[in-house]
């Protein structure tokens, strides 16, 4: 049996595309000036995530998070994974609440961009 909402597709997948079309240019333009991953909805999540390979080894990733229609968060995550001792070293730290605006949300991201690589 597969995991996750069946109906994703046809009942919350338009709604978020709605939701983050708002933003979809200026999101894109960032992740296309840093050389950024996009990873939209993983595990149909209410997310775009923006991911890199960290300069200090590792991964760093930020995660812009749909909380309601007016809302959203940013979380940011930074690990190193060592295989030959089944280690994860991570870091996180997250944002509170704010307006769902482009100038916001651009601007929370190039914080929380710039936190993940100090």
């Amino acid at each position: 049996m597969p995991n996750g909402n069946h109906d994703f597709n046809k009942k919350e997948l338009p709604m978020l595309e709605k939701f983050f079309g708002q933003f979809s240019d200026e999101l894109e333009s960032f992740a296309e000036r840093y050389n950024l991953l996009i990873n939209k909805y993983y595990h149909q999540f209410h997310s775009w995530g923006f991911s890199f390979k960290h300069p200090k080894g590792g991964i760093g990733s930020s995660e812009l998070i749909k909380e309601s229609n007016s809302f959203v968060r940013v979380t940011s995550y930074w690990w190193i994974d060592n295989y030959d001792k089944f280690t994860r070293f991570s870091r996180a730290s997250e944002t509170v609440l704010i307006k769902a605006k482009k100038e916001n949300i651009i601007q929370i991201l190039e914080v929380k961009f710039a936190e993940v690589l100090s």
